[in-house]
């Protein structure tokens, strides 16, 4: 199945030890092997505060709010999934309340099937950011080369009366010679010409 390219760290908000344990059993432990618990909204804005969460899940009510207004919060200001559970009768209306904020809402009683999906979807959302982001990273890291050997090119053109052309076989000649990548010798360039 999931590797743990996929694991979430988790925070469990729900009122008592029992409906605690209960949920955290629910819960596939390849995909939330790392489980905080809160038991108020107080106490989950506070651990929200030190640890960055990859799924909450909310067991509403709480004792100091619905769990409704912490849902939207999370989910407005984190990249955390975030899982409301509420009563059954409520579950279309706090759904259309939460949805437009991405709060996944499920009616309770909940089964342990209707958790591993929203949690599955939440892994595979999960995953795919990840990769998003990773590939993100690489894009400016090339960018980041990109603006270095331009302006070290462009430094060549300027100060030794290069072509662009020569300036760029003149960039790549020099970091094999010197046994430097093209971006090494670039930077060694531009800071040649800043000196000088």
């Amino acid at each position: 199945m999931r590797g743990t390219e996929n694991a979430m760290r988790t925070l469990l908000v729900t009122p008592g030890k029992a409906s605690a344990d209960a949920l955290r059993a629910m819960l596939d432990p390849r995909l939330c092997p790392a489980i905080d618990v809160a038991g108020s909204a107080n106490e989950a804005r506070q651990k929200l505060l030190g640890t960055g969460y990859d799924l909450v899940l909310i067991n509403a009510p709480l004792a100091d709010e619905s769990g409704c207004r912490l849902a939207s919060d999370i989910s407005k200001t984190t990249a955390a999934g975030v899982l409301l559970l509420v009563r059954g009768e409520l579950a279309a209306q706090v759904a259309e309340a939460t949805g437009g904020d991405g709060v996944i809402t499920l009616g309770k009683p909940v089964s342990r099937a209707q958790i591993a999906e929203a949690v599955s979807v939440f892994a595979s959302v999960l995953a795919k950011l990840r990769r998003y982001e990773t590939e993100k990273r690489d894009l400016e890291r090339r960018l980041d080369e990109l603006r270095i050997t331009a302006r070290a090119k462009c430094l060549l053109m300027d100060q030794m009366h290069l072509s662009e052309e020569d300036a760029h076989r003149y960039l790549e000649k020099q970091a094999m010679d010197h046994r430097m990548t093209k971006l090494e010798f670039a930077k060694s360039v531009i800071r040649l010409f800043s000196e000088g």
